[in-house]
């Protein structure tokens, strides 16, 4: 069964990642684990209890978790109650005051806010990069945040240049693929140490959930857990059943999604009145060329 999992496309990971069948039951379907506490130190057999307390760990949020690694390409992953509380997780599991945090111009707004609001009146220093070349990143910064096209604007930078940037001067690079999504990008593949994203949008697909997620490899997975423990925002396992069913139509969406926004930008360009179509699949936008390297990443 291992040996067929590592030669999944991309699709039929999304279905079946994260998915192994019910032991006792043998359902196909992940049970939706709504209990918050369990059985604590042994089960009622004897045999050692995995889990104490869901806002800690619980089967249905790991399911996901599990599936979404897979499409990464990450070793691990955690699911939040909504994109901000990731994006709280990952900034202050790595910032402390005094440290410093470089940002790309031009991201999510709520991403600004909390960062302005909330992290810089801790002590955090913020030092803003450009919209698209990769930053001069200060010696001593702690982590660079980015997306990997940007909200709204769809300004595309070139991940592996602002991995470099960043690990230069000894930071960690964290990006924001909502937009791009697991099938389009790979973020780790391209040299981040944290990939994000609001689960809100293209992972759940549905409209009826609030999430965010981060996936990354070993090193960060302790810290990144106590933060989700310790600040509370973990996601309803309800909700995460919700984002696993989501996921499992995603290539499906994605390919859809793509041609109609291709069509749209096409008939968008053409029209008169129209200043400017932002879309990095017309030959016409200025990081084009960009978009078109990174989009190889997914494949891998």
């Amino acid at each position: 069964m291992a040996k067929r999992a590592a030669h999944r496309g991309p699709s039929t990971t999304a279905v079946h990642a994260g998915e192994e069948p019910d032991p006792r039951s043998g359902a196909v379907n992940v049970p939706v684990q709504q209990s918050t506490t369990f059985w604590f130190p042994q089960l009622p057999d004897g045999g050692k209890a995995p889990y104490i307390y869901s806002r800690y760990e619980n089967p249905s949020l790991e399911s996901v978790e599990r599936k979404l690694a897979a499409l990464e390409g990450a070793d691990h992953a955690l699911v939040f109650a909504s994109g901000m509380a990731a994006i709280q997780a990952a900034c202050t599991s790595q910032l402390k005051p005094k440290d410093t945090l470089v940002v790309q111009r031009g991201v999510y707004g709520g991403t600004t806010a909390y960062l302005n609001d909330d992290l810089a009146p801790t002590g955090v220093k913020l030092v803003q990069g450009p919209a698209v070349d990769a930053p001069r990143v200060p010696k001593g910064t702690k982590l660079v945040w980015m997306e990997s096209i940007t909200n709204p604007l769809l300004r595309v930078a070139d991940v592996p240049a602002w991995a470099d940037a960043a690990h230069d001067a000894g930071a960690l690079l964290a990006v924001d693929a909502t937009f791009a999504t697991p099938l389009m990008q790979r973020p780790l593949a391209l040299g981040a140490d944290i990939a994000m994203h609001s689960a809100t949008k293209y992972l759940n697909g549905h409209a009826d959930v609030t999430a965010g997620a981060l996936s990354f490899g070993k090193a960060l997975r302790d810290g990144l857990w106590k933060r989700r423990r310790n600040l509370g925002a973990v996601l309803d396992p309800h909700a995460a059943s919700l984002v696993g069913r989501g996921m499992k139509t995603l290539a499906l969406r994605v390919e859809r999604h793509c041609a109609n926004a291709w069509a749209l930008a096409q008939s968008c360009e053409d029209l008169k009145g129209i200043d400017a179509v932002h879309y990095p699949g017309l030959p016409s936008h200025p990081d084009h060329k960009t978009a078109r390297r990174w989009r190889s990443s997914a494949r891998g």
